[in-house]
């Protein structure tokens, strides 16, 4: 009797846990039912044309749907069946009454050979706004690994640790005659072809830099400008606005030292941030009291970055890129300048035989261009980007130098030189004329009679308007 009470309640818990499926249409589906069992409800879907290819590691995006509970569901198709591990990571959407394109987690929900299920993280649909919704999807991605054959350090020694699938579809949900179903169109969009992320050091002139140190002792302070250059599958004239999103990642170092020992203590924090970025945007950054002065839009050709914010020259000052990044950049149309962070390093002697060095610095990762307003013919297009999630090498791509700049003095001397041989010209011309004057006169009374007969229709013109002004006096 107890056995069969145990396996009563057995059976009842079971009933209670295992998910059931009650929807009746694919387009109002339940979030545990079958993937193929969903997709099947579509009269036109044939899983035939969906192969097993366990070489394929793409995904294709087959379908979205609402569930009953307001969940947006995504269905994949993912020819390698599992091989490898592979999931479908992010969905790049633009949701309805959004005005703007995001990235947002997956999870997945249920899978059957090729065909994955996943819900969309953070997101509930709102029946009672709209009888009509548009989701705009441009991109699904998964993770980046080279075992697959993806480039997850590049040729820059950028890293890739997500990799995009187009999927270029707009999909709107409404209601006929009681019955919710989707229609889809192609969605245009932007791919990024060639990325690199990198950044730049602007430190602070040697003056404050020993202010610095006098006040709170040892240290070092430099801003950091991180940018991205690319290129995109379009040709792109007039690029007026952008969204990026990126990881900010803050690490602080404390280096405490006494009697020869030092104690290290780390603080770590990140998070995700969008940043909008406008062409008519423009930011100045100033070393110092006697520091070098850069000025950039948030959104330049490559051209205009290179010649106004990297490469500069003054008298005290020199500013290039470090070697062999130039290379990284200068086969790019754009660069969007997206944040920038500071780094500081100090170290105080608060007591004898002890001191504090800390440190605090950021990095950017995971960037990633979300999208682009383009200028077309008076029109503004906003457009999702097909983009990677791409890391830099944190390395800094120019290199500063405080102090007699013997390039530029002697571009300027040699300017100088031309100035004075036109002056040296002029003044000799000038002083044997005087010469001659003085020792042959008859070349000065030849020269006054050339000068009389050359202002001589000027003198007459003038005596002539003298009498006529004298006439009409009287």
């Amino acid at each position: 009797m107890k056995i069969f009470r145990v396996f009563v309640i057995i059976i009842i818990c079971a009933l209670a846990i295992l998910p059931t499926s009650n929807g009746v249409a694919f387009a109002a589906t339940n979030v545990y039912s079958d993937v193929l069992e969903d997709l099947q409800k579509d009269e036109s879907f044939d899983k035939n044309d969906y192969p097993i290819n366990q070489t394929d590691y793409s995904l294709e995006l087959i379908q979205i749907a609402e569930s009953y509970s307001g969940e947006l569901l995504v269905y994949v198709y993912q020819p390698s069946a599992g091989a490898k591990g592979i999931l479908t990571k992010k969905i790049r959407i633009k949701y309805p009454n959004s005005d703007t394109y995001n990235d947002y987690d997956l999870t997945l929900l249920s899978k059957n050979g090729v065909f994955y299920k996943y819900k969309v993280d953070g997101y509930v649909t709102d029946y009672d706004s709209a009888t009509e919704r548009v989701y705009n999807v441009v991109q699904i991605m998964r993770s980046a690994s080279a075992e697959l054959g993806d480039k997850v350090l590049d040729e820059n020694n950028n890293t890739i640790s997500y990799v995009p699938y187009p999927v270029n579809w707009t999909f709107t949900a409404k209601y006929n005659e009681g019955e919710l179903y989707y229609g889809k169109e192609k969605l245009e969009s932007v791919v990024i072809t060639d990325k690199y992320c990198g950044q730049l050091r602007f430190t602070s002139d040697d003056f404050t830099r020993f202010a610095e140190r006098f006040f709170l002792g040892i240290g070092e302070k430099y801003t950091t400008l991180h940018f991205i250059a690319f290129n995109t599958d379009a040709e792109i004239e007039d690029l007026v606005a952008a969204k990026v999103s990126f990881d900010l990642k803050y690490h602080k170092r404390v280096y405490q030292t006494a009697a020869g020992d030092t104690v290290e203590a780390d603080e770590y924090s990140s998070e995700s941030k969008v940043v909008s970025l406008s062409k008519e945007a423009e930011v100045t950054y100033k070393g110092g009291l006697f520091g070098h002065k850069y000025s950039w839009s948030e959104i330049m050709s490559v051209e205009d970055f290179c010649n106004d914010v990297v490469i500069s020259s003054t008298a005290f000052f020199k500013s290039d890129f470090a070697e062999g990044s130039l290379s990284e950049v200068n086969n790019k149309k754009w660069v969007l300048c997206y944040y920038s962070t500071e780094y500081i390093d100090v170290t105080i002697n608060p007591s004898p035989g002890v001191s504090v060095r800390t440190v605090e610095e950021y990095a950017t990762a995971d960037t990633s261009i979300l999208e682009l307003t383009v200028n077309r013919n008076g029109v503004l297009y906003t457009l999702g980007v097909v983009d990677n999630y791409q890391t830099g090498d944190g390395i800094p791509d120019n290199k500063e130098d405080y102090g007699v700049n013997e390039e530029w003095w002697a571009n300027w001397w040699n300017e100088m030189q031309e100035w004075l041989r036109y002056i040296l010209i002029a003044f000799a011309g000038v002083l044997l004329v005087v010469v001659l004057i003085f020792i042959c006169p008859p070349i000065f009374k030849v020269i006054k009679f050339i000068f009389r007969i050359i202002t001589a229709p000027f003198r007459a013109l003038f005596r002539s308007s003298s009498r006529r002004n004298n006439n009409s006096r009287r």
